[in-house]
């Protein structure tokens, strides 16, 4: 009885171990029916968005990379052309850049830096 439960314990630590691997192989595969059955702009979308949420909640892979997700993922299902795509990709990092100096000044006041 014993060995047993050694044996599920060390099976449980394996997996929490590989749990990481675990969700980014298993959850685009769960969800994967929701394009397939309603082949739509709409599904594809919400699948898009449920696997990027995902990874991004779970930290599976690294927030940089599951915010590349829908640059990827959106003209392959057809949603957006990469276009599109790059353009608000574009959009958000230069007002992003724009934004930071007056970001860093505030810092430095609030913080007496």
């Amino acid at each position: 009885m014993r060995l047993e439960a050694a044996a599920r314990m060390d099976l449980f630590r394996k997996l929490w171990r590989a749990r990481k691997l675990i969700l980014v192989v298993l959850i685009p595969l769960s969800l994967l029916p929701l394009p397939l059955i309603h082949p739509t702009s709409e599904a594809c979308c919400a699948y898009v968005l449920m696997v990027t949420a995902v990874y991004w909640v779970s930290e599976a892979v690294p927030l940089g990379a599951a915010a590349l997700v829908p640059a990827f993922l959106y003209p392959l299902f057809g949603v957006l052309k990469s276009s599109e795509v790059s353009a608000s990709e574009r959009h958000f990092q230069s007002s992003l850049t724009k934004n930071r100096p007056a970001e860093l000044v505030e810092m430095e006041n609030i913080w007496k830096l």
